[in-house]
């Protein structure tokens, strides 16, 4: 009896505890919502509305010279995105991981484009002198890195026909021959290159194609 009354308060003080923790657990999710300004919804996933305002300054530098109104760059920024929430959560279903080499790698790319800058430290002065905050600079490069990684994830996948490397061959021939002192090499020398250049062109296509379809399915709902 006394065993059995045991087994008993151990049962009940397990459920107990289950239960506050689960209680708190909501109770500081809730809180930390509350505390979030929340944009829209994409497919259940909640976007924050600082990462709508990031969009917007990008569009707006982006189509700087159109001349096009609040309510077009907002429309644009926000399709933006949701694009971008698209393509997080096809980076997540096709079970990819972004490593920390992924994004340093992305990070050093961005680094080498910007001539003046020798350092990572070097490059956010310099963006931040373009109007780029430091936090857009990190969005970006996380945001390209998972890009990258997508499509090189896509292109193991992708076939090439000889015949397709043929074709890109004497287009390059042809244009070469257009122009004073382009030599083109042969194509034995060039083929791997060539084939991996057109395996991702088509992980590129196969990426919005599917983001286009994931675009038109998508459960947008504005909060």
């Amino acid at each position: 009896m006394e065993k059995k009354n045991s087994n008993n308060y151990f049962i009940f003080f397990y459920v107990f505890f289950i239960s506050l923790f689960v209680g708190i657990f909501f109770l500081f999710s809730g809180i930390r919502d509350e505390n979030i300004d929340f944009l829209l919804s994409v497919n259940g996933e909640k976007i924050e509305k600082n990462k709508f305002i990031t969009h917007l300054n990008q569009v707006k530098r982006d189509f700087s010279e159109e001349n096009l109104s609040s309510k077009d760059l907002k429309k644009k920024a926000i399709e933006k995105t949701i694009r971008r929430t698209l393509l997080g959560q096809y980076f997540k279903e096709e079970g990819i991981r972004l490593s920390l080499e992924d994004i340093e790698r992305m990070f050093s790319s961005f680094v080498l484009k910007e001539k003046r800058a020798e350092t990572k430290e070097d490059f956010f002065e310099i963006m931040e002198i373009k109007g780029f905050s430091r936090g857009e600079v990190e969005t970006e490069v996380l945001f390209r890195a998972k890009e990258e990684k997508l499509i090189g994830h896509l292109m193991r996948n992708i076939e090439v026909e000889k015949s397709e490397i043929e074709k890109r061959y004497n287009k390059l021939k042809k244009e070469a021959d257009n122009e004073e002192n382009i030599d083109i090499l042969p194509l034995y020398e060039i083929e791997e290159k060539l084939k991996k250049k057109i395996r991702r062109e088509k992980a590129k296509d196969k990426i919005i194609k599917d983001l286009d379809k994931k675009r038109e399915e998508a459960e947008i709902i504005f909060l």
